[in-house]
């Protein structure tokens, strides 16, 4: 009887953990706190990017979030640039698959200011990937850092793009090649993966100090 009863014990025990666990894993996160000021906002070393992590900015619900006037809260990221010695360029990617995030780019001066705005007119789109060159020149050199966030204006919009496919098969007489036409349907979010790189003289073809 008394073996009866600790089973019994250890089965409700078994259970109730088994309950606990479930509702740890069905809770949900607590919302990101979001802040109206992007000077204070963590900063990110880009050089120190490059290095680590080759110029990968994520953004997901883990981000540090900005959020403005008449705006979503939008994940987002400031990064330091280096100190400005001879030109270069910063160059800004989003690869293309189903879905991909348009950035828009704001560089700041030492102030924190806005100093110049990279909208999504900025970028150059092509098969897998939209990209920007952001020009360093000495007229620059006093913008230090800049802020990277999910372009608003782009979020939720959605575009048809044809691709076609060859495929090639060997008959006597030869290859005989036949095409295809598929179509995708681009939506632009506000979460996924962007790179910067710096290209330039003191710099390597990854971006990397020489």
């Amino acid at each position: 009887m008394r073996r009866a009863v600790v089973g019994l014990a250890a089965c409700a025990l078994l259970l109730g953990g088994g309950s606990a666990l479930a509702a740890r894993k069905d809770k949900k996160p607590p919302p990101r706190e979001c802040t109206t000021d992007h000077n204070t906002l963590p900063v990110t070393n880009l050089e120190l990017l490059l290095a680590k992590k080759k110029g990968i900015v994520v953004f997901n619900e883990k981000s540090p979030c900005l959020t403005r006037e008449g705006q979503p809260p939008l994940p987002a990221a400031v990064l330091e640039l280096p100190k400005f010695e001879t030109p270069y360029v910063l160059r800004i990617e989003s690869m293309i698959s189903g879905s991909f995030v348009m950035p828009r780019v704001e560089m700041l001066g030492a102030d924190g200011s806005v100093t110049r705005v990279i909208d999504a007119a900025s970028f150059k789109k092509r098969t897998s990937v939209v990209s920007v060159d952001v020009f360093m020149k000495a007229e620059h050199a006093g913008e230090t850092r800049v802020l990277l966030f999910p372009d608003p204006a782009e979020i939720g919009k959605s575009e048809q793009r044809t691709v076609m496919g060859m495929q090639g098969t060997y008959v006597y007489t030869g290859t005989w090649y036949a095409g295809s036409d598929t179509t995708q349907n681009l939506q632009q979010v506000d979460e996924g993966r962007i790179t910067v790189r710096l290209v330039g003289d003191a710099w390597d073809e990854k971006g990397r100090r020489k």
